[in-house]
Parts: structure tokens; sequence; C-alpha cells
């Protein structure tokens, strides 16, 4: 994909400090030159994206499955998560393009990881699923 780290010209910066665990969100925050942050999630074998054989949902979330989706960031309007939104919209294809290369997964698997990926993209679709799903569904407090 041409967008995220790579697309960068300038070298960024990792620094021991970087590391944030919440609950069983792993990611590394990433500083460019110009002082820009870039998140970078790892460690997936909790999301439905692997849906690794022994991954169970943290009880305290309510969710039945690791691929049941449940949003946990801030509360937003509609508008702030269509213009969220956009940029994933625009690179459905290309998102689709690079599963379907994962020629080390079989075929069965990539039917999975594109199934996943297709019900996010229904999801961020059109304003009326994102305000269902993220802007009525938004919780505060213990839920982020």
């Amino acid at each position: 994909m041409s967008s995220g780290i790579g697309a960068s010209s300038s070298p960024a910066t990792i620094s021991a400090s970087t590391r944030c665990t919440t609950d069983s969100w792993h990611i590394r925050l990433i500083q460019k030159p110009n002082r820009t942050l870039i998140v970078v999630p790892y460690d997936f074998d909790l999301s439905g994206f692997v849906h690794a054989p022994y991954a169970i949902p943290d009880r305290k979330l309510g969710l039945r499955s690791v691929l049941d989706r449940l949003y946990r960031g801030p509360c937003r309007t509609t508008e702030q998560f269509e213009a969220a939104a956009a940029p994933f919209r625009a690179k459905r294809a290309e998102m689709m393009a690079v599963v379907e290369g994962m020629r080390d997964l079989e075929a069965p698997a990539r039917a999975e990881v594109k199934d996943y990926l297709e019900a996010f993209f229904r999801t961020i679709d059109k304003p009326d699923s994102i305000k269902k799903t993220f802007v009525n569904g938004c919780k505060t407090g213990a839920m982020m």
C-alpha cells in the first residue's frame, strides 16, 4: 500500500517510551521528524482479522466472539466519523487486493479475511450505518 509508514520520505523515530498497552490494545507510537505521531498496531491475535482459534474476547466487553466488533474510541459526530471513514473507503480495492495477494494463506482463510473486511466496509459505507455503529453505539468511561 502506498499510505502509512512506508509512504513517508522522512524517517520516523521510535523511543523507548512509545509502547502503549491498554487492556488488549497493543500499539506503538512513532514520531516523524515533523513531530506527527503515527499509531502502529501490532499483536492481532485477539482481532477478528486474525481469528486465532484460542482467542476469546474480554468478558467485560460483552462480546461472544473476537469476530464481533465493538467501537471503543472517543465519541464523535457522524460527520467526523464520515471524514475518518473516507480514506478507508478510498483504499478498499487496494486493501482487498493485498489480502488476495497473500498466497501464504489458503483460499478459505483469504475468503474469511475478505469477508471480515467487507463487513467493516459495509459499516462505514453510509452515514446511517456510521451513525448506528459509531455515534449511537459510543460509550464513554470504562469502555475506552
